[in-house]
């Protein structure tokens, strides 16, 4: 976990209305900006993965649809159905 030490100071612009609200509930605003900025972070990353393997990720289910799984294990019999 970071420390103090690892922290840097910045300016952060929001909505008055935003601000009321968030002190009103007592809410540590430098926690919660750093929550949000970290929870943008991982979903930006995680969109911009899916955009650079999106070919890789079509032709992996298209061969799936084609030819299976490489494996079939037991368990998964149960699940198509068609027992």
């Amino acid at each position: 976990m970071a420390g103090p030490a690892n922290k840097v100071r910045v300016n952060l612009t929001v909505e008055t209305h935003v601000l009321e609200a968030a002190r009103a509930l007592g809410l540590n605003i430098s926690h919660a900006a750093e929550d949000g900025l970290k929870r943008a972070i991982q979903e930006t990353q995680a969109e911009r993965w899916k955009r650079e393997n999106a070919d890789a990720l079509m032709a992996h289910n298209a061969r799936i649809e084609r030819t299976g799984t490489l494996l079939s294990p037991e368990w998964a019999a149960g699940l198509s159905g068609k027992d």
